[in-house]
C-alpha cells in the first residue's frame, strides 16, 4: 500500500474515531452505544466488564492507536465518563 493511501486511511480512522467519540453523552445507555459502534469500519472497541464498571475503549490500528475513547457506564450501564485522548 502506497504511503499516501496508506496515510488517507489513517487520517479517517482518527476522524472515525474522535467523530463517534463527540456523540456520546452522559447517561446513553450501553445499546446505544454499542448500536453506534458497530457501524465502524476503520476502527475497533474492546469491552472491558468488571465487578467496579464497564469500560469500552475505540481506537484504530490504522493510526498506530495514538487516539482512543473511552467510555465509562454506572451500574445501570448508563455512561457516566467519556474521554478522547
Amino acid at each position: 500500500m502506497s504511503m499516501l493511501v496508506f496515510g488517507f486511511f489513517a487520517l479517517e480512522a482518527k476522524k472515525e474515531v474522535y467523530f463517534l467519540c463527540l456523540n456520546f453523552n452522559e447517561g446513553d445507555s450501553f445499546t446505544s452505544v454499542m448500536n453506534q459502534l458497530n457501524t465502524v469500519s476503520l476502527s475497533e472497541y474492546s469491552i472491558d466488564d468488571t465487578p467496579q464498571q464497564k469500560r469500552i475503549t475505540l481506537n484504530s490500528p490504522l493510526s498506530a492507536y495514538l487516539v482512543s475513547c473511552t467510555i465509562i457506564f454506572d451500574h445501570q450501564d448508563k455512561v457516566i465518563l467519556i474521554s478522547y485522548d
